[in-house]
Formats: structure tokens, sequence, C-alpha cells
């Protein structure tokens, strides 16, 4: 966040001329200030421990977990987060850099190595015409977005339902097991 902030400043300040005033540059503390502590806060356990048969979790201002690792279904590295999934109790997100490297190491080995077949893989999809090039679709809504990416375990059933071609008009249209969501 900071080295975008310093290349905004410099760019708007040699490129466009436009420098900064003290006034603004006083309320970059603001998110410098707040991001962190919201950080920490949400994606930060309190308390975290685990054993060979359940697992500790408790977030500041939320209540204890006490999960048996049967009831554990996913877990995996998400959007700049450590995701955990149990049944009942949802999924807990952790800022895995908030805790020492050994213990976190602790916690991923334990995990792959117990429990490899609850990992979520990640599945590129990517649409070609039929010429084996990207669709170009400018005037759509999603133009040039011809790659997605899934992650999902081996008990999710993945259905794909793809509208006829109608050269870009239709969407397509994803469903994991429950075919009224298309």
């Amino acid at each position: 966040m900071l080295v975008l902030t310093l290349i905004a400043y410099f760019w708007q300040g040699y490129r466009e001329n436009k420098w900064w005033t003290q006034d603004y540059i006083l309320t970059m503390v603001i998110p410098f200030a707040v991001v962190p502590v919201v950080v920490w806060f949400m994606f930060v356990p309190s308390l975290f421990e685990f054993s060979d048969s359940e697992i500790t979790i408790k977030f500041p201002f939320r209540r204890v977990h006490i999960l048996p690792w049967s009831d554990l279904q996913h877990y995996g590295a998400g959007p700049n987060v450590f995701m955990i999934q149990f049944a009942g109790a949802g999924t807990f997100q952790m800022f895995a850099q908030a805790f020492p490297g050994a213990e976190w190491r602790t916690l991923t080995n334990f995990l792959s190595t117990r429990f490899p077949e609850r990992k979520p893989v990640t599945l590129a999809i990517v649409c070609l015409d039929g010429r084996g090039k990207r669709p170009n679709k400018s005037l759509e809504p999603t133009a040039g977005r011809s790659v997605a990416l899934f992650q999902m375990t081996s008990n999710t059933p993945l259905e794909a339902k793809l509208a006829p071609d109608s050269g870009g008009s239709a969407p397509s249209r994803w469903a994991w097991g429950n075919e009224d969501a298309c």
C-alpha cells in the first residue's frame, strides 16, 4: 500500500505537475492506521490451538469454536487469507503472515499429511473459439475475461451449463451441485 501511494505521489507530481498538498498527505494516515487494525481483528485469531483430535479457534469479539477434525470439509489458501471450513461452523479466514513461520508450517504440514483429499484444487478454464483462439467480444460486459479460476475439492461436483453458441450474447452459467442455481 505504501509503495503504490509513493508511486502515485511521484507520478502525479513529476508527470502531471500536480503535487499533493500537506492536508491531502495527512489524510493518507487514516487508511495506513485503520487497515492493519481491521485486518488484525478480522483475520487473526486471538486463540488458536490444535491437537490430533480437535481445533480451538477464537477471533476477537466472537465466540470460541472447538471443532473436531472429522468436521473439516475444506482448507487452503484463498485471496490473501488461509481458509478452513468445518461442517456446521462455516469458514474461518486467517491471515497467515500473522503467525510465526514454524508454527504455520506445523499446521499446514498437519493438514496436508492428515487430510490431503480436502485441500481444494485450482482449475483453470480457458475459453477458445473454434479456431483455437480466445474470442474477442469487445461489446460484451465481460470482454477479455476468457480465463476463469475455480477452487474445488474431489467431493464438490461441478456442472457446467454453457449457453448455445450465440456469438457471445448469452452468458455461460456454472453451478456447484445445484441445478436450480442456473
